[in-house]
This record gives C-alpha cells, sequence and structure tokens, in this order.
C-alpha cells in the first residue's frame, strides 16, 4: 500500500505546548495542550466540541524563552475522541485549528520552532 504525500504547506511536528483556546466571545475558553503544531495550524485536546469554522483566539506558550505567541484561528474540524481520565472514560474532542491572522514575524517563528524539532 503507498502512503499519500503529505500536502501539508508547513511541517507540522507532535509536541505538546500549553495553550489556551477561547471563543472570540471569550466565554467559553479551554487551557489545553497541543498535540501537534505548525506555522499553518495546531491540533489541540478538547473538553467539549467546537463546529468548524467557530473563529477562536489563541494564546501559544512556545518553550523558546519568548513572550507567548497570540493568534487568532479557526476551527477546521472536530472529532470525538475518548480519554481515560481516573480510571473512567470521558468525551474528549480532538480540533484541528488553522491560524487566520499570523503575521510574518509569528509565522517565521513558529517554522523555526517546528524545524527545531526536524533537525
Amino acid at each position: 500500500m503507498r502512503r499519500a504525500a503529505n500536502r501539508r504547506k508547513y511541517p507540522r511536528v507532535d509536541v505538546d505546548i500549553h495553550t489556551t483556546v477561547a471563543g472570540n466571545d471569550e466565554s467559553v475558553s479551554y487551557r489545553t495542550q497541543t498535540r501537534d503544531v505548525s506555522a499553518g495550524g495546531i491540533c489541540v485536546t478538547l473538553g467539549t466540541f467546537l463546529e468548524a469554522p467557530t473563529s477562536v483566539s489563541i494564546v501559544l506558550e512556545l518553550p523558546d524563552g519568548q513572550p507567548s505567541l497570540e493568534t487568532v484561528g479557526r476551527v477546521a474540524w472536530c472529532v470525538r475522541e475518548r480519554k481515560i481520565i481516573g480510571g473512567r472514560k470521558h468525551p474528549t474532542y480532538d480540533t484541528g485549528i488553522s491560524f487566520t491572522d499570523l503575521n510574518i514575524e509569528q509565522r517565521e517563528r513558529l517554522i523555526r520552532f517546528a524545524h527545531s524539532f526536524l533537525c
């Protein structure tokens, strides 16, 4: 069986980064960790379903000695999973979020960060 080519524009790395995701009205805020990161977006696990294309604010606490990276994004997809916490199954949602407002410096910072895991 042939593997499909990775068509992503930016390299994606599996890494846990402390992250806050909040709805635009900021009445809903989730403190979580990324599952993976790229200069195009992130995947996080949330305790609630967010419908695509919900807009969200994102704060990434990259471990690179610089201030947190703050930007906005849009939910691209959300898939229900089950996670075992304290011996019991709880519903969780793997959520893909694409960045919609990175400036050049932020995008370059994420590219450098991702490449540091690939070298």
